[in-house]
């Protein structure tokens, strides 16, 4: 099913991108239902799908595909080298989002295909295309003296320009996506990735809650900020990082 779902999407995509050369592709994954392994939530596909209609809609952007629940899948955003196919799947697009449960260890799906934690040791993201990413769930930027976020994180920058996502826990929520997505394409401005970002946590979340962001570094230079300035394609500027960058810029913000 999710093959020949795949197969009409790419139809769709090489249509989207024939008519506008410039089209940039984004896609998204939730989970809601975990099949027992966690609480199951409520909201991620509102969540998502927000996101993800949003910046499709952009004349600069086009959507490559939407996975929810059991057709969400780990190998999806694990890397060749590590037994996924991130090739094929995130890794081929400029923009990926998730939302569900997650941790200090990496985000959680439903289903155990391949299996239901992508842990930072799978992940090698930007190697392909993947340009940002945010992972819409608890703790997976959390940054402690114990257990340092580039640490865990830093071996997934292979071209990736940021990760956008949480120190704490966060909620269930419906609409920050969408809201995300608004304060990037123009609809309500064009902040930068990370701007929208916290602003969408702060919208969305209380005081005890706080919003992430963790980007590559370009050139060594500490008095500039390169990647974290980033905005999305077609409305603003971006850095191209190196894979392996020299270092990383990272934040937490009170909600």
């Amino acid at each position: 099913m999710k093959l020949a779902v795949c197969a009409a999407l790419g139809i769709l995509v090489l249509l989207l991108t024939t008519s506008n050369s410039i089209a940039y592709e984004v896609c998204a994954e939730w989970v809601n239902e975990y099949n027992g392994y966690l609480d199951d939530l409520n909201n991620n596909d509102e969540n998502a799908q927000g996101f993800y209609n949003e910046l499709r809609s952009d004349s600069y952007w086009s959507g490559a595909f939407i996975y929810g629940d059991d057709l969400a899948w780990e190998s999806d955003w694990k890397d060749p080298s590590k037994g996924g196919h991130d090739d094929v799947f995130v890794d081929d697009t400029h923009f990926a989002f998730f939302s569900g449960h997650g941790s200090l260890k990496g985000f959680y799906f439903g289903t155990e295909h391949d299996d239901h934690e992508l842990g930072y040791l799978d992940a090698l993201w930007g190697n392909k295309k993947m340009d940002w990413i945010t992972i819409d769930a608890c703790e997976v930027l959390r940054d402690e003296w114990w257990s340092h976020v580039t640490w865990r994180w830093g071996d997934a920058f292979e071209g990736l320009h940021s990760i956008c996502g949480f120190h704490t826990t966060t909620h269930d929520v419906t609409d920050r996506g969408s809201r995300f997505a608004k304060r990037m394409d123009g609809t309500w401005a064009e902040w930068t990735i990370i701007q929208a970002w916290i602003q969408a946590a702060k919208d969305t979340e209380g005081s005890d809650t706080y919003v992430a962001a963790l980007a590559a570094d370009a050139d060594g230079d500490d008095n500039t900020y390169d990647c974290w300035n980033d905005h999305i394609y077609g409305h603003g500027s971006q850095v191209d990082p190196p894979a392996d960058p020299p270092f990383w810029w990272y934040g937490k913000y009170q909600c």
